[in-house]
């Protein structure tokens, strides 16, 4: 009987080991494709540099975020401020401002995000719904909904192979609730390492590879190909860090960039 019940402990242990390393791995994916799809959206606002860059922070602290305006200027061409607000420290507003050489005055772009059960669920701009993310029954994301005007949706279906460490999309574009395009044999997709982070990915016109990280889990450098250039090399050199070793100031060539983190 007793042998009986320490199996049923066993088990029992090694079911909620699982589910609990399920949990944590789905979580962790989950946070990447947001922040994927969220630099990509601010990436497009930008729209004097190529690529998908990584605006979102990426922070080592457990203490509580209040606040992060982020700073960056190329070559004196573009000059853009982004403010970040969190509550309980979870990403809810980006304020995204930008000033081209062409214009006098910045161009605001004001996001709000919204989640169900801690899983982002929306983006919002204006109070226009963006982006809507769902999710299958075991929490992994299983869609994102991109909300365009005249009535035009772009669905990217999510398709994971955990063997590969892979994920790959599909496209249906929607107008006036009709599926009018549709892409099943998509060549976009997303490889992640160990720590989750994303390492190689091709998505639109480019091809991102040889994705690489600081000891602080911080891009170090990539690779990245377009239909006119192939594999450039791009590289971010961390030149100043807070006392919770985030890092404050970052340089590229001639993009650089400032951060102030204030902690609640």
């Amino acid at each position: 009987m007793k042998k009986n019940n320490l199996l049923s402990l066993t088990v029992c242990l090694l079911f909620c080991f699982n589910s609990f390393s399920f949990d944590k791995s789905t979580k962790k994916l989950n946070k990447a494709l947001y922040e994927f799809f969220l630099n990509l959206e601010l990436t497009k606002r930008n729209n004097e540099i190529l690529g998908i860059y990584d605006y979102i922070p990426n922070l080592k602290s457990r203490k509580k975020i209040e606040t992060i305006v982020f700073d960056a200027c190329l070559n004196g061409s573009f000059r853009e401020k982004v403010l970040f607000n969190y509550q309980n420290n979870i990403l809810s507003k980006i304020e995204y401002r930008i000033k081209r050489s062409d214009v006098d005055d910045y161009i605001n772009f004001n996001y709000k995000l919204s989640y169900i059960e801690e899983k982002l669920s929306g983006v919002y701009i204006k109070n226009r719904l963006l982006y809507k993310f769902n999710y299958n029954s075991l929490g992994s994301l299983k869609e994102v909904k991109y909300f365009l005007k005249n009535n035009i949706v772009k669905v990217y279906n999510i398709k994971y192979d955990y063997e590969r460490s892979k994920i790959k999309f599909s496209l249906d574009v929607i107008k006036n609730l009709n599926v009018y395009f549709d892409i099943n044999k998509s060549k976009d997709f997303l490889i992640w390492d160990k720590n989750h982070n994303l390492k190689k990915f091709s998505f639109d016109i480019f091809s991102y590879e040889d994705i690489e990280y600081s000891n602080l889990n911080d891009i170090k450098s990539i690779k990245y190909s377009t239909i006119s250039d192939k594999n450039k090399l791009f590289t971010w050199s961390y030149i100043k860090f807070d006392e919770r070793k985030n890092w404050t100031q970052r340089e590229s060539k001639e993009y650089r960039v400032n951060r102030i983190i204030n902690y609640k």
